[in-house]
């Protein structure tokens, strides 16, 4: 799943973490990656490739946000 996503140009190949963050998150079905990063995960054009991916994958794509924003959205 982390190779779809760098394969398919969500997260760049320099951010393999990233994308292992995001593969695991989706495939264990963790509804929330809370990140303080914006250049890869929490911006608004990676954000809907990498849900793409998911779900093209067979994946629900967790909600990625800033832990601020998370927090706001669950209160």
């Amino acid at each position: 799943m982390a190779q779809q996503l760098i394969i398919g140009k969500a997260i760049p190949e320099v951010a393999l973490a990233d994308a292992v963050h995001v593969a695991v998150t989706a495939i264990q079905a963790i509804p929330y990656l809370a990140t303080w990063n914006f250049a890869h995960l929490a911006n608004p054009h990676t954000i809907p490739k990498i849900e793409q991916i998911c779900r093209e994958a067979g994946y629900s794509p967790p909600r990625i946000a800033s832990p601020k924003t998370i927090l706001e959205e669950l209160s």
